[in-house]
Parts: C-alpha cells; structure tokens; sequence
C-alpha cells in the first residue's frame, strides 16, 4: 500500500473511531427509552468497531460481505482471509461458544458482587450481553483474523504493544469494566429514581467508558494522519 493510501487509511479509521464514539453516547437515551431494542443498536456498533479495530493495522482486509470502508489490496491477506473462509463453520460455532461462556462468567461475576440471582436474572442476563459484546466480542474479530490465540493474550495480559490495534482493545477492555464499576455506585443510594434500577447505570458506565476510549484512539489518529500528511508532502517537494 502507498505512503498516500496509508495516510488516507488513517484518516478513515479516524472518522470511524469518532463517529462510533459519539453513537455510543446515545446508547443511554435508547436503553432509557427503547429497552428491548437497545442491544441491536449496540450490536451493529460494536460489530462496526471490531472491523476498524482490525483495520487500524492491517491495511488490508477481508469482509465476507463487502463493507465501504474496507481495503483489498494485499494478495497475501486475500489468500490467508480465502483458506480461512473454508474453516468458517468451526470459527463461528466456537465464537458462539466464547460468546456463551462469557455471557456466564459475567452473569456469575455479577452475582457474586451483588446481583439478584432470582429476581431480575433478565437484567442481569441483559447486562451480562452487553460487557460481552462491548470486550469479548471485538477480541473474537481479531482472533479470526490474526488467527492467533497468542495474540488475543496479549491484548488481555500484556502493558507493551507493538501497534495502537492491541493498545486499543486493551484500553476498550480496561475502560469498559472501570465505567460499569463506578455506574455500580448509584444503585444503593435513596434517591429512589428509576435509572437506579439494576443494571441501568453499570450498562451506561460501561458504555460511556468504552466510548471515550473510541474518542481518544480517535483524536490519535488524527494526530497520527496530520503527522504523516505532512510527512508525504514534504516528499512530494523534495
């Protein structure tokens, strides 16, 4: 890919990280209003942000389904995204299963700091879907495509990265679990509002968290497109 594709990929990813960052402001007016719809809407976020996330790096990638923003222009990640095309069942029973396992762990997490087993178990079913699908979701994208599982414990475990790709997922995840805990701290209070109700705040500090990290990453890549902007116009007058 050229310096000036590069460049222009960079701001693309950018947009997209910004953009996704304020649609995930909106998510407590719809989880306020439209309950039942409210994790559809942040399906397609999410989704749309583990293509960017994967994007951030690679340059080049693969959709099944044709996506407006994405690049094919490797014949390396053709061939290597093609073979991994043929091993697609396997891939999305056992993204079903890592989906389902997560969804129980956070369930049994949530209930051991607090949360009804009994009365309410759909919110907390409800919350336990959305921490998936806001952390483990994004890590299961890039497993498929770094093929990897090395590289998904990386994300989880390690402080150094090589690339913003795996700093991000790891900010996403870090921030997303601060923001559900601190939205924890309103439900016992007597204010006796209705957004107190469980899981109402945890959800919107979960999301609220992983969309300042979408913002952050987003003004970073900004910086970083300026950056190289700058850097092939001077080359262009040399």
């Amino acid at each position: 890919m050229s310096n000036t594709k590069k460049v222009l990929f960079s701001k693309r990813c950018a947009i997209w990280c910004l953009v996704l960052g304020f649609c995930l402001i909106l998510y407590p007016v719809l989880l306020l209003n439209f309950y039942n719809y409210s994790l559809i809407y942040l399906s397609i976020l999410t989704t749309i942000s583990a293509f960017n996330i994967v994007n951030m790096n690679r340059k080049a990638i693969y959709f099944p389904v044709p996506i407006f923003f994405s690049i094919v222009d490797d014949v390396n990640t053709k061939e290597k995204m093609n073979k991994r095309s043929e091993n697609r069942e396997f891939s999305v029973w056992g993204a079903l299963v890592a989906l389902f396992c997560s969804i129980c762990v956070y369930a049994v997490i949530s209930i051991l700091l607090g949360a009804p087993i009994y009365k309410d178990w759909g919110a907390t079913l409800y919350f336990s879907s959305l921490m998936t699908l806001l952390t483990v979701y994004p890590l299961i994208w890039y497993y498929f495509f770094s093929d990897s599982i090395s590289s998904v414990l990386k994300v989880i475990t390690d402080t150094k990265f090589d690339n913003m790709m795996e700093n991000h997922l790891q900010s996403i995840l870090i921030w997303t679990i601060m923001g559900a805990w601190v939205g924890a701290f309103p439900i016992p209070l007597d204010w006796d509002r209705p957004w107190q109700k469980w899981p109402i705040t945890c959800c919107i500090g979960a999301c609220l968290g992983n969309s300042v990290m979408h913002l952050i990453t987003g003004y970073k890549l900004l910086q970083s497109y300026v950056k190289d902007k700058k850097k092939v116009l001077f080359n262009r007058t040399v």
